[in-house]
């Protein structure tokens, strides 16, 4: 066989590999994977894009059953026009882009990268994506749940301080620093200005119960006075497994 037939197969056969190795790398990935080429109008406008290739991974982010073969717009009839525009662009101008962005007509939120195949000028577009929707909802109740909690806070006259063991954080909110008869941000949120505040009569007894507290699964539940202040104050610590998560102390005058 010539020398040149032979370097022939030979690049054939790692051009097959590679595609090989391409197709398992894009089949196993987490990560939703398509390659789009650009449709276009005779004035040259964008309107429209085939999918050419899928990975499994596709379906499970995007909801599209079947896709390779459709255009966009058969897959999903009322997609909106920004998707079109927005890989037109990377496919005009060569240039990669990352972007997190929602579809209405999808009911989804996607984090994807564009990737132009064979740079500025190709209609054909990478794409790899993920399906964060559910990621977002979450950070969104998160979000709310504690602006409900900072709100039920506010309006119990609550005094919370949170601290972080781990990190070494300290924050109290306004309510804390009025219960200890301080302006907000008079003292450093910490634990020697909390006790500095602790009536010296209760110290004592404070000081142990805590340090007791301290231990797993331990909890603080005490009643003290302040040291200016004859009012007396229910103050309880929670302690989660080995690491204390939370300080909160609730104006509770008694008898």
């Amino acid at each position: 066989m010539p020398t040149n037939a032979k370097q022939s197969d030979r690049s054939l056969a790692e051009t097959e590999q590679l595609n090989q190795h391409y197709r398992h790398l894009l089949e196993n990935i987490e990560q939703g994977f398509c390659l789009i080429e650009m449709i276009y109008d005779e004035a040259g406008t964008a309107i429209n894009y085939r999918f050419l290739e899928a990975n499994q991974a596709f379906e499970r982010h995007t909801g599209i059953r079947n896709a390779v073969g459709k255009t966009a717009l058969e897959a999903v009839p009322d997609l909106e026009a920004h998707w079109i525009a927005t890989y037109a662009e990377v496919a005009r101008t060569g240039a990669a882009l990352a972007l997190e962005q929602g579809s209405l007509a999808m009911d989804r939120l996607f984090k994807l990268d564009a990737v132009s195949i064979d740079g500025a000028g190709s209609n054909k577009v990478a794409l790899i994506f993920s399906d964060v929707t559910e990621r977002r909802r979450t950070e969104q109740s998160l979000i709310k749940g504690e602006e409900r909690l900072r709100l039920a806070l506010e309006a119990g006259r609550m005094a919370v301080w949170d601290w972080s063991f781990e990190g070494g954080e300290n924050i109290w909110n306004d309510a804390m620093y009025r219960l200890l008869g301080l302006k907000p941000g008079a003292a450093p949120a910490s634990l020697e200005s909390w006790m500095s505040r602790v009536h010296p009569a209760d110290l004592p007894g404070v000081e142990s119960l805590f340090s007791d507290s301290l231990k797993p699964g331990g909890e603080f539940h005490m009643e003290y006075r302040c040291s200016d202040s004859a009012t007396r104050f229910a103050g309880c610590l929670h302690v989660d497994g080995r690491t204390p998560i939370k300080m909160a102390k609730s104006r509770a005058p008694t008898a």
